[in-house]
């Protein structure tokens, strides 16, 4: 194996060598790159190994071929060993030494290419100080470094750490030294040159966005690659395809409600490109603002939400009613027939949101009582209009009541205790005579209550006994004054005779009509007879 100070030596000597044909490889006559054959396309036909003319091989084994890839206009040179020869060492590269001013930055650059691994600028060596890396790719990177110069002479060196699974394929092409970067013929990355260089993504010969290649060449326009490419419709680009991230899967959306793109992944079950509530999307995207949907829009009216529009089960079928009485609403799946917004019974909605009906306990306007049921006779009429007391002037029939006159006194044709006058009812009434409670005659008021059955009150009680009843108790008219008949002696002197009484029987209005025109026509005779006395 070399050492550090033979290669150093030999690497001066080609250095020295190459000295004089300087001017005639550099790239433009100010001679701003001080490396000869920076091209490394005067290569002499010889085996591999073999460097460039003007460069010197500096590694742990092969160095660079003097070959070039077999396509391309200007393909580059071979560094390192190529496929299918094995790999001894990783590190290949050339070395080229240049004067160079103490003290002075001095930028190194070139453009390397292959199939993996790392390109690198050292000075001093293979295993000198790095001055710069980058990792290879299949398309061409362009790598650059600066150094400051220790002393008159440096040696440079460009070339590739390789890793194990390369095959050690890669090339390099348009290597320089200058005091700036500027002044080398590669140069910085130019856009829109049609070739990918530095930290170009793309190179499609132009600077127009939109095209596969944005107007910087940062971009191949492509979701997913970390830039935001406006020009293609790309409103976002976190980097990736992934959706519910704050960027969707084809970079047409930030995922943020009000943006007019429904981010399903992020939660949107809508967007109308606006955060306003009540507009058919509410304001965080979450809901369409239909009833059944399991979100409750007060925007939009509802007052409950639960998922369905089945009325009954706790928010009605439009979703504006939580179906409990005293809402204002009229809930008829809950068996609601009225609803007054409260729940105080007696002012036309009952507190259980039942109509006013007799029989529901609760005492309404209209009604005199309600006892909860339709049942007469318990305190309570059948209608709710009667408290079943006589005297209130209703009838109440199942109360026992045949009259009510509004009053409980007696006499007036409806007894205190609503019952119809009667004989025997112990009341006196209009047209009776007597009422001893009960309808048997002989016990001092006949069974009709017309008669007190004394004597001499004109009606024949039977049942007192009485024979006759000439409305009077004077003996000798023909009916005694205990209410007998005289006698029957054929006396003369007895007007009336057994027999012929002109009185009434109890119970009967009309005389006897024989006996009645017989005592008329006696008192017709006496008349007479008292005239002509005169």
């Amino acid at each position: 194996m070399r050492t550090t100070r033979d290669r150093w030596m030999k690497n001066l000597l080609a250095a020295l060598v190459v000295l004089p044909g300087l001017l005639s490889y550099v790239s433009d006559a100010g001679a701003v790159n001080l490396l000869v054959n920076a091209d490394m396309e005067d290569c002499p036909a010889l085996p591999h190994n073999t460097p460039p003319t003007g460069w010197g091989n500096s590694s742990m084994s092969a160095g660079a071929d003097c070959d070039f890839w077999s396509t391309g206009t200007d393909p580059g040179l071979y560094v390192g060993m190529r496929s299918p020869r094995t790999q001894l060492y990783y590190r290949e590269g050339m070395t080229q030494t240049v004067p160079t001013t103490p003290g002075k930055t001095y930028w190194v650059s070139f453009h390397v290419a292959g199939n993996g691994g790392t390109a690198e600028i050292r000075f001093d060596g293979y295993d000198g100080m790095l001055v710069a890396s980058a990792p290879i790719t299949s398309s061409y990177t362009l790598v650059t470094g600066s150094f400051v110069a220790s002393a008159a002479m440096t040696t440079v060196y460009i070339g590739t750490d390789l890793t194990a699974s390369a095959t050690g394929d890669a090339r390099v092409d348009e290597a320089c030294v200058a005091t700036s970067l500027a002044q080398c013929d590669a140069g910085p990355p130019v856009c829109g040159d049609g070739v990918v260089e530095g930290e170009e993504t793309c190179d499609d010969g132009n600077t127009t966005d939109g095209d596969g290649c944005n107007a910087t060449c940062t971009s191949d326009e492509s979701c997913g690659n970390g830039t935001v490419d406006a020009a293609t419709g790309e409103a976002c680009d976190d980097g990736n395809t992934t959706d519910g991230d704050g960027c969707n899967a084809t970079c047409s959306s930030n995922e943020s409600c009000g943006n007019g793109i429904v981010d399903a992944a992020a939660g949107e079950a809508c967007d109308d490109g606006n955060t306003t509530d009540g507009d058919g999307c509410n304001a965080t995207c979450t809901s369409n603002e239909s009833c059944g949907n399991g979100i409750v829009d007060a925007a939009s009216g509802e007052v409950c939400d639960d998922g369905n529009t089945m009325a009954g089960d706790g928010c009605n079928a439009t979703c504006t009613s939580n179906e409990v009485c005293g809402n204002g609403i009229v809930d008829v799946a809950t068996g609601e027939a009225c609803d007054d917004g409260n729940t105080t019974s007696g002012d036309g909605c009952q507190a259980t949101c039942a109509l006013p009906s007799c029989g529901d306990g609760v005492l309404d306007a209209g009604e005199i009582c309600d006892d909860g049921n339709t049942i007469g006779g318990d305190g309570c009429s059948a209608s709710c209009g009667s408290n079943e007391v006589c005297g209130n002037g209703t009838i109440d029939m199942a109360a026992g009541e045949a009259c009510d006159d509004g009053n409980t006194v007696d006499g007036d044709g409806c007894q205190a205790h609503c019952a119809l006058p009667s004989c025997g009812d112990g009341i006196l009434d209009a047209g009776e005579v007597c009422d001893d409670g009960n309808s048997t005659s002989g016990d001092g008021c006949n069974a009709t209550c017309i008669s007190d059955e004394s004597c001499g009150n004109g009606i024949l009680d039977t049942a007192a006994e009485e024979a006759c009843d000439d409305a009077n108790t004077t003996d000798g008219d023909g009916c005694e004054s205990n209410c007998t008949l005289p006698a029957r002696d054929n006396d003369p002197g007895d007007v009336v005779e057994e027999g012929s009484c002109g009185c009434r029987v109890a119970g009967d209005a009309s005389p006897s009509p024989s006996g009645f025109v017989w005592v008329l026509g006696l008192l017709g005779l006496a008349g007479l007879s008292r005239r002509r006395a005169r």
